[in-house]
């Protein structure tokens, strides 16, 4: 049986090394682009219509609401720069790493806690 994504993208426990995962992985999703941009299309009608729904719910006053993480490939080459520098010693590189890795927990832990 194949792993949700849930399963797929859980953080093992204990220690993580970051640089030992390979970003261009492609563990789960289409393999292909004809089927991507199939999938995409499908996908797209699906999210347009939760998007109506909730925009329809927030009119008479619902509070659900949803978090949209995009990864984009002009930005993502970045943090694999980043951690290059770090792992060669650069300190500047270590502090830049260590500053969003704080941002992203403070971020992540206030977004559990609104979230209930």
């Amino acid at each position: 049986m194949a792993k949700t994504a849930r399963e797929t993208f859980r953080v093992p426990a204990g220690d993580l090394d970051l640089c030992a995962l390979d970003p261009r992985a492609r563990p789960i999703g289409p393999k292909d682009k004809a089927t991507a941009e199939a999938e995409m299309i499908d996908l797209g009608a699906r999210l347009d219509a939760r998007q109506e729904a909730l925009y329809a719910e927030a009119v008479w006053g619902g509070r659900r609401s949803v978090l949209l993480v995009l990864q984009g490939m002009d930005t993502s080459g970045n943090l694999r720069d980043v951690l290059a520098a770090r792992a060669a010693g650069d300190g500047g590189a270590s502090l830049a790493f260590e500053v969003f890795i704080h941002r992203l927990a403070r971020e992540a832990a206030a977004m559990t806690v609104a979230a209930g």
